[in-house]
């Protein structure tokens, strides 16, 4: 496995990064065309992502961080056939090594489905095993899915 850095996207990654959204993330916030993913990355500032790519060149993680109303966010998505191998925490210790803060959203509720059908779980446990703090008073709720913030600080 090695990793690429880059601050945009190209036509080839953003198909595969799409890809991988929809078949990691629940369906409920599923990109459905291309230009989805566009309008979602014209929104943010300052973008660096993180590609892991697997012995065929093939994006099997993404990282991605950006500033939102003034503070450093991140999404993070591994394929599920590369999950507890330790590719989510090299991608994610990688981006602490670039950033002093990191803001994320995660799904808290286990009531939420993949494009397959497969049930989607909660990253929760993931963040809070690398030091992320969980803020219960900050939530967002929107009508796909109820999701509570998480923060790391460098100390």
């Amino acid at each position: 496995m090695k990793w690429v850095k880059c601050n945009r996207l190209n036509t080839e990654q953003k198909h595969a990064v799409r890809k991988l959204w929809n078949t990691e993330y629940p369906k409920s916030i599923a990109l459905k065309t291309p230009k989805d993913l566009d309008d979602y990355l014209a929104k943010l500032e300052d973008q660096n992502h993180i590609l892991l790519l697997d012995e065929n060149e093939k994006i099997v993680g993404w990282f991605f961080g950006f500033i939102r109303d003034s503070e450093r966010w991140f999404a993070i998505i591994v394929d599920s056939t590369f999950h507890c191998k330790g590719y989510g925490s090299i991608l994610l210790n990688e981006a602490k090594s670039l950033y002093a803060e990191l803001n994320g959203w995660v799904i808290t509720s286990a009531n939420h489905s993949r494009l397959s059908g497969e049930p989607y779980v909660s990253p929760l446990g993931f963040y809070t095993n690398h030091n992320f703090e969980v803020l219960e008073d900050v939530t967002l709720e929107t009508e796909a899915m109820k999701t509570i913030k998480i923060k790391w600080q460098k100390t």
